[in-house]
C-alpha cells in the first residue's frame, strides 16, 4: 500500500483507507484515526466517530470493489448497484 507508506514516512498528512490495515498503527499510536467514512461507527473502532457525526451531516462512504476482483459469477443486480 504505497498511500500507507506515505502516511507512515509523513509525505502525506491523511488518507482515507479501509481500518483493517492500518489497526497495527493505530493500536501503537503511529497513527490517529480521526473519523470514519461510513455511515455508521466501525465496530473495532467503536470511539471514533464517523464524518457525518463530526459536522459533515450525511457524508458516507463505502470502499470501493475494483473490477478485476469481481468473480465472474457475480450477479449483474449486484454489479450495477
Amino acid at each position: 500500500m504505497p498511500a500507507l507508506t506515505d502516511l507512515l514516512s509523513g509525505q502525506i498528512s491523511m488518507q482515507i483507507t479501509g481500518a483493517p490495515p492500518l489497526m497495527p498503527y493505530i493500536k501503537s499510536g503511529k497513527v490517529r484515526v480521526l473519523a470514519t467514512a461510513s455511515p455508521q461507527r466501525l465496530k473495532i473502532l467503536p470511539d471514533v466517530p464517523t464524518i457525518a457525526e463530526s459536522g459533515v451531516p450525511g457524508y458516507a462512504a463505502t470502499q470501493l470493489v475494483r473490477e478485476s476482483s469481481r468473480l465472474p459469477a457475480t450477479p449483474k443486480p449486484v454489479i450495477d448497484g
